[in-house]
């Protein structure tokens, strides 16, 4: 178990299509701007992250995606 709730990379893995990846990134301790700077050409888009609302907004204008992705997977339960 690395810290990523099983439920929530089953849901992404189902809606993941063929000829797609999806990559989660657990990451305790950054420099947000190197982490953008490193992921920004792999292109894609953000579905949660737990980053200040500045750092969420630098990392989905990296991916090309300044508004919010729509939520298809739907947050975990509490």
């Amino acid at each position: 178990d690395y810290g990523i709730d099983d439920k929530f990379i089953n849901e992404v893995a189902e809606s993941v299509g063929p000829g797609n990846s999806a990559v989660f990134l657990l990451i305790k301790k950054m420099t947000p701007d190197k982490v953008v700077d490193a992921i920004r050409d792999y292109g894609g888009h953000v579905i949660r992250t737990s980053l200040s609302e500045t750092e969420e907004a630098n990392l989905r204008e990296a991916f090309g995606a300044g508004v919010p992705a729509k939520a298809e997977v739907p947050p975990p339960s509490a």
